[in-house]
């Protein structure tokens, strides 16, 4: 699943977009849930902001949904902190894209496209919000209120008979 790449003085480097977004579309054979939660925290921790925003904005499809879950009003703020010119001013920010890297991970069925509509559309496990409005909704230190429940409905999705 997900390496350890280590430099030549022994510290662990970041994956990058691409080997992050290789490491999901890997994960259409695994059936566990709680396996692809795992292996997505694994990856998560391994990613830097700019990595996880190139592997998001890869799996939605755009910077929208990814401005709503840092709370910013334009998406050019994220492009800029994906491109390492500059960085989130709170850590909560990351703490939300790995949130939402962890439940593209587990809800990944080999369709991409499947990821957006999950995100956007109303969940009746989340009392009919959709995921992204409950990743919008905050606590004091800025990060989703609700990351079991949202964990949860993944994994619910992810259980799901195939219609």
């Amino acid at each position: 699943a997900v390496e350890n790449f280590v430099n030549g003085r022994g510290e662990r480097l970041p994956l990058t977009s691409q080997e992050a977004l290789s490491v999901i579309k890997g994960l259409v054979s695994v059936s566990d849930p709680d396996e692809k939660d795992k292996i997505g925290e694994g990856l998560s921790a391994k990613l830097n902001v700019p990595g996880l925003i190139g592997a998001l904005h890869e799996l939605l499809g755009s910077y929208d949904e990814l401005t709503e879950i840092a709370g910013m009003s334009h998406p050019r703020a994220v492009r800029r902190w994906e491109s390492g010119i500059r960085s989130p001013q709170s850590s909560a920010v990351g703490e939300q894209f790995r949130l939402t890297l962890k439940l593209c991970a587990i809800i990944y069925d080999g369709q991409v496209s499947h990821i957006k509509d999950w995100f956007n559309g109303a969940n009746p496990a989340l009392r009919n919000k959709s995921p992204l409005e409950l990743l919008t909704q905050r606590d004091l230190r800025g990060v989703s209120k609700f990351p079991e429940q949202l964990l949860s409905a993944a994994k619910d999705f992810q259980r799901a008979p195939v219609a």
